[in-house]
């Protein structure tokens, strides 16, 4: 088990990080959230022993790492495995001497020749080890600093925005292959992003960190669902908000209980065909990847977006019925707009 607690550092004359506490259980992938200067990068170096806290501890297994203002066990001998946004392979070595390098030195050329062979090959690239650099693709040389992160056997992983410059098709078998490694080797992964996608696909808890406090902690869905406050809502997506009394004068299906003002997330607003009389006049339909948003206008001409994913799907100027299947707590509904 990976444990922070009252992890604190300063830069300049005030705090980057303030009393963070998390863990993170082997075989789970754990992701750092939020906006760029929240503290992210710098919870990373202080995870992988690059900067000494200045209070609170990093502990494996009950064992300290760091603790007050000292690193008492160095990087090299962490056991940390560190994935960086763009690789920063070294363009005049070839793609073995790259990967050897997670090694560091005091290594017989026998057993780096295996361990190097051998993370080429949980990397999928063994094809590539006589690779010069400057020929690898985005994804390629991505896998390349994959393996050499691997090379160690580390008990923890350390991703920082390691899918940024990638493509779909590659970050997605990137991210699904990471998740069997996490998984098969019991590591303890940290991923460290600013994209609620990207944590909500690879991650199995969240923590949101803004100005270097600790936000909320829990499953992405939990926090999507169950924001701590309006700031947490409109960070993780759009937040819709209309009055109870006016959805239900325009035919809206409401929760039960349902008054006053009801914030909700989009895919909540369920929109099908309306065959008949009644529904809401369709202002717009987009397809957006694997979804279909729908306008729909309130009487007023106030326009609200919903999720159709009924066949067959309305089209503009016809009618939909519309139901709020759930909605956001009262925490969310500061500054709703």
């Amino acid at each position: 088990m990976l444990t922070v607690d009252d992890l604190r550092i300063r830069l300049g004359t005030g705090f980057a990080l303030d009393g963070v506490s998390f863990a993170v259980a082997p075989g789970e992938i754990f992701a750092v959230l939020g906006p760029n200067g929240s503290g992210k990068s710098t919870l990373l170096r202080l995870l992988a022993g690059l900067v000494a806290p200045a209070g609170g501890s990093i502990a494996w297994c009950g064992a300290k790492l760091s603790e007050g203002r000292r690193v008492l066990v160095p990087p090299a001998r962490r056991g940390v495995g560190l994935l960086l946004q763009e690789g920063v392979l070294f363009p005049h070595l070839g793609v073995r001497a790259n990967v050897a390098l997670g090694l560091g030195p005091g290594r017989s050329d026998d057993e780096t020749e295996r361990r190097v062979s051998e993370a080429l090959a949980t990397a999928r690239i063994g094809h590539l080890g006589a690779a010069r650099v400057a020929r690898l693709s985005g994804g390629e040389a991505q896998r390349v600093a994959l393996a050499r992160a691997l090379v160690q056997s580390p008990t923890v992983m350390l991703l920082d925005e390691p899918f940024h410059s990638l493509d779909t098709e590659v970050k997605t078998a990137i991210m699904r292959e990471i998740r069997a490694l996490v998984a098969d080797r019991r590591l303890a992964a940290v991923l460290v992003t600013h994209d609620a996608d990207e944590a909500s696909a690879l991650a199995d808890r969240v923590l949101l960190l803004c100005a270097g406090r600790k936000i909320q902690e829990g499953t992405l869905d939990e926090l999507y669902r169950a924001p701590a406050d309006a700031w947490v809502a409109r960070f993780l997506g759009e937040v819709e908000s209309v009055d109870a009394a006016t959805a239900a004068a325009a035919g809206i299906a409401l929760p039960e209980h349902a008054g006053g003002t009801l914030s909700f997330r989009p895919d909540a607003l369920l929109l099908e065909r309306s065959d008949g009389e009644g529904g809401l006049e369709v202002t717009a339909v987009r397809r957006c990847r694997q979804v279909t948003e729908v306008s729909v206008a309130l009487p007023g001409g106030r326009v609200l977006v919903g999720r159709c994913a009924a066949e067959p799907l309305p089209t503009v100027g016809e009618r939909a019925r519309a139901r709020l299947a759930w909605l956001l707590p009262p925490s969310a509904e500061q500054d709703a707009a």
